[in-house]
Parts: C-alpha cells; sequence; structure tokens
C-alpha cells in the first residue's frame, strides 16, 4: 500500500518546531506530502479531508459511538489468525525438525 499523505494533527510547540527544522531537510517529494494542522478549529485539516469522516474531536460530524473499535476487533482477529496460522505452522516446524535429525547425520558421515 503506498502512502500519499500524511496529515500530523495535535502536535506539541516543542515537537512543531523540531518538526519545522527537520522539514527542510526532507526531500521535495516528501515534504509536498506532509502537513502539519495546527488546531485553528480544524480549518486547515478540513480543506483536506471533508468533516463529514472525521470524529467530532476533529471538528467532523461521525460520534464516538458509530465508529468501529479497533482494539476489540485486533484482539478477536488476533485470535482468528493465531489459529490459522499455527496449524500449518506447527505442521511444517515438526517436520522441519524432524528432517534436522536425518540432514545432520548424513553431514557427520560425510565428514
Amino acid at each position: 500500500m503506498r502512502i500519499k499523505e500524511i496529515h500530523v494533527v495535535n502536535i506539541h510547540a516543542v515537537f512543531r518546531i523540531i518538526c519545522n527544522i527537520f522539514y527542510f531537510v526532507l526531500p521535495k517529494e516528501l515534504r509536498s506530502c506532509v502537513f502539519f494542522h495546527p488546531n485553528d478549529g480544524w480549518k486547515s485539516l478540513h480543506e483536506f479531508i471533508p468533516p463529514a469522516i472525521l470524529p467530532q474531536e476533529y471538528g467532523g460530524h461521525l460520534k464516538q459511538s458509530s465508529m468501529i473499535n479497533l482494539l476489540e476487533d485486533v484482539e478477536k482477529l488476533e485470535k482468528q489468525f493465531g489459529e490459522l496460522f499455527r496449524f500449518g505452522y506447527v505442521k511444517t516446524q515438526n517436520f522441519r525438525q524432524s528432517l534436522r535429525l536425518i540432514t545432520s547425520g548424513e553431514d557427520s558421515k560425510l565428514s
């Protein structure tokens, strides 16, 4: 996946100074993709991202209750992926370990 733009919001004043210093060191292509938005009623952020898809804390129209709770979903999906990957991994891991005994025995015979 390619990142088109990076929008930085709610940064501390000290960090903003540091970012401004390093901003000029970045290549021109990267500078055109990085945007810092001050808390000015989120007007600068709304120029790039419509308020209809932003949460209320960033001046948008989405309520917190209507947003996806990623933490719960991540924990549930992590268990599912763990089960799926464990099945194939354990089988192949045991197979590789059993072959290691055979190949290590052949190596000792050759030397």
